[in-house]
């Protein structure tokens, strides 16, 4: 979950661009990527530095597209 300078607004989960099977909730400045997945036992380091990439440069589009940067 990462606070951004600026709202995004209603159109954020649209331009987000997002990878298979990822999420995106956005309100006001908060944007949390998120991906379901079956149980904590399936989780690599691997993964999670895949999964933090990926989300990143979801969360980077967006403030391309909104002029702002996040706070974390």
């Amino acid at each position: 979950m990462v606070r951004l300078a600026a709202e995004l607004g209603d159109h954020a989960p649209q331009d987000a661009e997002l990878p298979e099977d990822y999420q995106l909730e956005a309100r006001g400045r908060d944007v949390m990527v998120w991906r379901p997945i079956q149980g904590n036992l399936i989780r690599t380091a691997e993964g999670s530095d895949n999964f933090c990439r990926k989300a990143s440069e979801v969360v980077g589009r967006l403030e391309v597209a909104g002029g702002s940067s996040p706070t974390a």
